[in-house]
């Protein structure tokens, strides 16, 4: 009966909107400034950044100061390319698999923020160890 009544109470709790996952950021946070096109290239150049979704994957990002680019997944992909800024936008065009495009930037006082071309999710890029 233990086992009917929790079931019965989880599968509420799915129904109900407070039980749901929330939805991924599609804001910036509040003080995010757009950054101009050089400054941007200056902060990711030569640089490696990690970043964690909203559906627990990872990200480790490469930004070579010779325009090269890798970028890894926790879940085991990756892909290389070429990357520049324009206007406060970091575009990348890949040579395999991942759908290459710009991704506008901002900045706080700390981070880098990247708003994903394909969900609008907002992350927050972290200075890779």
């Amino acid at each position: 009966m233990t086992f009917t009544h929790d079931f019965f109470a989880l599968a509420l709790c799915a129904m109900a909107a407070g039980c749901a996952t929330p939805s991924p950021p599609k804001e910036f946070p509040p003080g995010a400034q757009q950054i101009p096109a050089q400054a941007l290239k200056d902060r990711l150049s030569g640089r490696s950044y990690t970043a964690r979704l909203s559906n627990r994957t990872g990200w480790h990002m490469a930004y070579g100061a010779d325009g090269s680019f890798r970028m890894r997944t926790s879940d085991g992909n990756s892909d290389q390319g070429r990357w520049r800024t324009e206007d406060s936008r970091m575009c990348v065009a890949f040579e395999g698999p991942f759908p290459s495009g710009c991704s506008e930037m901002r900045v706080d006082d700390k981070l880098l923020y990247l708003q994903r071309r394909g969900t609008g999710e907002v992350v927050a890029l972290e200075p890779a160890p």
